[in-house]
């Protein structure tokens, strides 16, 4: 996590800091996919996809931007906490379709808060784990 740290002091552009912390945490963890929303400064009740690992095109265009509340980032948003599921394909609640639309066993999402300003939201995904441990 210090390397990651390191890079995002250490580069000009935000969005390729973002992108390049969070495939580092893939990396570490585990993780297959993840989604960057952040909150739309012209709506701050919708959350716009800003960077995502191991999304299709069609899948982007998908989940380009969503409600706060909708879906699990949304849900994030929302409520300003985590979530972490372990054995998502195991469970058949319309709360979790779109992880396991993605073949997701695992996820685990953050709020992205800064001064008590809720930026946006980052999930990590795992397709091949049944649940993030400790460890990861």
């Amino acid at each position: 996590l210090s390397s990651i740290s390191q890079g995002l002091v250490t580069h000009d552009d935000p969005v390729l800091d973002l992108k390049s912390a969070f495939d580092a945490v893939c990396d570490e963890i585990g993780a297959d996919l993840y989604f960057n929303y952040l909150i739309d400064p012209a709506s701050p009740d919708r959350l716009l996809l800003q960077t995502h690992r191991g999304l299709s095109q069609a899948q982007q265009t998908n989940f380009s931007a969503l409600r706060v509340g909708e879906y699990l980032c949304g849900e994030i948003a929302q409520r300003k906490s985590s979530i972490i599921l372990a054995n998502v394909d195991h469970d058949d609640s319309e709360r979790t379709r779109q992880v396991r639309d993605l073949g997701g066993k695992c996820y685990a999402g953050f709020p992205l808060v800064s001064r008590g300003r809720l930026h946006g939201t980052v999930a990590f995904v795992s397709r091949a784990k049944g649940a993030f441990t400790d460890d990861s």
